[in-house]
């Protein structure tokens, strides 16, 4: 080897070695990285400007460049918009309105009633039991038990003026209830009408039962109607339920004075005590609006109930008019005729116009017997004569019900 080839040696081993020939570690990685990364920025123009970190941050496009914004997009808009409609119906809990519910996206509607209570006015504890029965309602529904879908709690400063109530989310049924229809028929009633609607009643109180529940408040304002007449019992704010295996539980009486069964009195709440309820119900229907018990004061009513004394009203009016005016004279005073519904003319006139079959008289004084032990349950009042020969029939067009919005 010539001395010219061994100083191009040395000279080459004396050279600094490139770094980039030499295996990187990872901070020369890291380096790499961040440079890279500012370029980019540089290159989109954001170079120093603050980023925000959260990945919801709204985007815009200019001139082919997409810039990024650092506010906070604006929520995200309701799929649904409540409204409140008019009242349609009130009472000692406070009052019932109609509520829209709009989808915004596809103007579609769907309406509630909403049934209002006053936060702190109501006893809590009655407010929990009631939730407690609507709860096992839903959960278990019926078509001829109005629907519930819930509880809100709303403080609306134009319905309620800012101050907070519990509110109860039951299906809109908008054809009224049967006290409506008792008085919207200046007619009479078609028995195959009447058969029809206390068929549907009966099938709600065999679910009732099936739940264990006593309704304890069944009336005509307590009962909807549809407009094909299919019934739906609604307020369940008396409600009971019996323990497991027994037919009657110890509660303080409750209920409307002349829908109160017997044994009501006696702070004794049975399955029977919805049929005799019924039976009261049948006999207005059948009597223009007539009960068999009227309200008379509450000790009045308590012996006409006890005594049974509504049977002689299903006999030969005519030879019971003057005993119908004895019984007025004796037992509701004429001094205080003018705070019954009814007085005795009154009972003796429709008596007259009685024009309806004896099958549902029989079945009538069946669901009113006085020993709760003699009375039918729901599913055995089905099967009752006078129920089977109108269920095997079709269902009649009755007259038409009240000029409201029907469901």
């Amino acid at each position: 080897m010539d001395q010219r080839t061994r100083n191009a040696r040395v000279q080459n081993n004396n050279r600094p070695r490139n770094p980039i020939k030499e295996r990187p570690t990872r901070r020369d990685l890291l380096g790499h990285a961040r440079g890279a990364v500012e370029r980019v920025k540089e290159k989109l123009d954001i170079g120093t400007r603050k980023v925000s970190r959260n990945p919801t941050r709204a985007t815009t496009t200019t001139n082919n460049r997409q810039t990024y914004s650092t506010e906070t997009p604006p929520p995200p808009r309701p799929r649904h918009k409540y409204v409140w409609c008019e009242s349609i119906g009130s009472g000692s809990f406070g009052v019932v309105y109609k509520m829209m519910k709009v989808d915004v996206e596809t103007n579609s509607k769907a309406v509630y009633a909403v049934k209002t209570m006053e936060e702190g006015k109501q006893d809590a504890t009655f407010s929990q039991k009631e939730r407690q029965f609507l709860a096992l309602i839903m959960a278990n529904r019926h078509q001829n038990i109005v629907g519930y879908f819930g509880t809100f709690r709303s403080q609306n400063k134009t319905v309620f003026n800012g101050i907070p109530h519990i509110c109860f989310s039951f299906e809109f049924v908008g054809a009224g209830d049967l006290l409506d229809r008792m008085a919207s028929a200046n007619h009479k009633l078609p028995e195959g009408t009447i058969a029809f609607i206390i068929r549907q009643i009966l099938y709600g109180l065999n679910h009732l039962e099936r739940l264990r529940i006593v309704h304890r408040d069944l009336k005509p304002a307590n009962v909807l109607l549809t407009k094909n007449d299919v019934a739906k019992i609604t307020d369940f704010g008396l409600c009971v339920r019996l323990p497991k295996g027994q037919r009657e539980v110890s509660e303080p009486w409750a209920g409307s004075l002349p829908y109160i069964a017997p044994e009501g009195w006696l702070d004794k709440a049975t399955h029977q005590f919805d049929i005799f309820s019924l039976g009261v119900i049948l006999f207005e229907l059948s009597n223009r609006g007539v009960r068999p018990f009227d309200s008379s004061p509450q000790k009045v009513m308590k012996e006409l109930i006890e005594k049974g004394e509504h049977n002689h009203l299903f006999q030969d009016p005519e030879k019971n008019i003057n005993q119908i005016d004895a019984l007025a004279k004796q037992k509701l005073r004429i001094d205080i005729a003018n705070k019954v519904i009814r007085n005795a003319p009154n009972w003796a006139r429709f008596l007259k116009d009685r024009y309806y079959s004896s099958e549902l008289q029989t079945f009538c004084n069946t669901l009113l017997e006085k020993d709760y032990l003699k009375r039918p349950l729901a599913r055995r009042a089905l099967r009752e004569p006078w129920v089977k020969k109108w269920a095997a029939q079709r269902k009649p067009s009755g007259p038409s019900g009240p000029s409201t919005n029907n469901h």
